[in-house]
């Protein structure tokens, strides 16, 4: 039975454990396994960190590398470049009234910051740079919220910067949204807070930011918007403009009511939470029924008189004209601004411009106002009216014409006055006669037999004229007519009907006004 069972089950003797080892040294068996694992452990970690610190090390280098190439471009970059940017330039009256501007791409009019309340710098704090006043020109915290802002959005919504870096970014930067620009617009914020202030930054911020319909500066804002200056605004009116900072063209209050005093209101929120106003200011600003001025396209106002001025103040400070319109100039003029009003609403009267009956456009014409006194010019026109939308068109008032009998006065009665020869009675036959081969005739065809010097000018009868300058001498005469600031040329010299204004190049209207102030001035031009 037994080898039935053997051939059945195979029992294999158990290993038994070797009881001659000891326990000592089963512990320093384990110890030593341990030992080596955590070697193992150890030399992967080790591997681990030393991949990673390498990748570190690459990643700043890089960085490094990076920056020093970014930064190296704004080496030499001088701050002071910020305050060179485009400034409207303002032209005045004979009474030192503001009466037009004039300005480039950018209408902006500079005013210094203690002219803008306080209440009105506060609001753009609030609303644009909370922390202006104690950060070094970047806002740590803020870019931080910017930065998960554009991580959420997977593209670059928030920028995160300062005032300070608005004004480097309005000024010497781009408004591109790129790392680049960005890293190049925090060290140059960080380096304008070394040199300026922060009153001196805000001022630069306040007369550089966009406010939309063609306002550039809180000053042109102001007068955009309500009608008055930045000296002026009230602190609702400063929480509005305050607003459309974030995006012009939407907040708007020309472009978008509802969206513009909603930002309004924003705005003060943010100056009551901040403790720039109270609860109760707060809500008493709300509540301000605000004054807008005329939604009105920017217009180029007295057109043509500006347009002589442009080129005379070139010409005095020794500038191009498009220096004048970015200089920031204060231009004061001989204006008579009520005047040149008056005038320009006279030229708008359709009954003073009759049509030609072949073209049927109405007819042209040139205006010029002088004080004789001084020879001032008072008021000037161009034209019947001055182009919408165009600078420096074709003036009238300057363009050579013949002049006519206007010039019978200074060339051939003042120098004849002169000579003692002739006295305003002294009589001279209208009748026909020819010298030479010029035979000049009266309107009309008819004579008057003998007349006196004073009505044959009173009547502008032609011959009279001739005759006289033909006695005087056309010498004589071009020579008076000179002193007073009329041009002539060579064959002018050779023609007897220059007495009757038949100049070869003719003279302007401001010229020829020019020369009769002599007579208003006692002889002195």
């Amino acid at each position: 039975m037994d080898k039935i069972l053997d051939g059945i089950i195979s029992v294999e003797p158990r290993k038994v454990q070797n009881m001659s080892e000891s326990p000592e040294s089963r512990r320093a068996s384990r110890r030593k396994k341990d030992s080596k694992a955590k070697k193992s452990t150890r030399s992967r970690w080790k591997k681990i960190l030393t991949v990673i610190g390498i990748f570190c090390l690459a990643v700043l280098l890089t960085g490094m590398i990076y920056l020093a190439s970014i930064l190296g471009s704004l080496r030499d970059f001088d701050p002071k470049a910020l305050e060179n940017y485009e400034q409207t330039s303002l032209v005045y009256d004979n009474q030192d009234k503001p009466v037009s501007n004039i300005h480039g791409i950018e209408n902006r009019i500079y005013v210094p910051l203690n002219e803008i309340p306080k209440d009105v710098q506060n609001a753009f704090i609030a609303v644009e740079d909370v922390r202006f006043r104690t950060h070094p020109g970047f806002d740590v915290r803020r870019m931080f919220g910017s930065l998960l802002q554009n991580i959420k959005a997977r593209g670059i919504v928030a920028g995160g910067g300062t005032i300070t870096q608005q004004v480097v970014r309005n000024t010497v930067l781009t408004q591109e949204k790129t790392i680049d620009r960005k890293v190049k617009e925090i060290f140059l914020a960080w380096q304008l807070e070394q040199q300026y202030s922060k009153d001196q930054i805000l001022e630069m911020y306040l007369n550089v930011v966009y406010f939309a319909k063609g306002a550039y500066g809180i000053e042109s804002a102001a007068r955009t918007y309500f009608g008055k200056s930045a000296s002026e605004l009230t602190v609702a009116e400063g929480a509005m403009l305050a607003g459309i900072i974030k995006n012009p063209n939407r907040n708007s209050p020309f472009i978008n009511m509802e969206r513009s005093q909603q930002r309004k209101e924003l705005a003060l929120d943010l100056m009551v939470k901040n403790h720039y106003l109270s609860p109760e200011e707060g809500s008493a600003a709300k509540s301000e029924k605000i004054q807008f001025a005329e939604d009105k396209k920017p217009t180029y106002i007295h057109g043509y008189f500006m347009d002589m001025v442009v080129e005379e103040a070139a010409k005095c400070l020794g500038v191009k004209q498009e220096k004048l319109y970015t200089g920031g100039y204060r231009i004061y003029t001989t204006m008579d601004s009520d005047l040149q009003t008056y005038a320009e609403q006279l030229y708008t009267k359709d009954e003073l411009f009759p049509k030609s009956p072949i073209s049927g456009k109405s007819s042209e014409s040139a205006l010029v106002v002088m004080d004789t006194a001084t020879g001032e010019l008072r008021a000037v026109l161009g034209g019947k009216s001055y182009p919408e939308g165009q600078t420096h068109v074709l003036n009238r008032a300057n363009a050579k014409r013949q002049p006519g009998s206007a010039i019978k006065p200074l060339v051939v009665y003042a120098p004849a006055i002169e000579s003692n020869q002739y006295t305003p009675v002294t009589f001279i036959e209208d009748a026909p006669i020819t010298i030479g081969n010029y035979s000049p005739k009266n309107s009309g065809g008819k004579f008057h037999g003998m007349v006196t010097l004073r009505t044959a000018l009173a009547k502008s009868i032609n011959i009279p004229a001739v005759k006289v300058l033909n006695d005087v001498g056309i010498e004589n005469g071009i020579e008076t007519a000179e002193k007073m600031g009329l041009p002539f040329t060579e064959s002018d010299h050779y023609n007897l009907a220059i007495a009757l204004g038949g100049m070869e190049k003719g003279v302007s209207p401001v010229e020829l006004a020019s020369a009769y102030t002599a007579f208003g001035d006692r002889g002195s031009y």
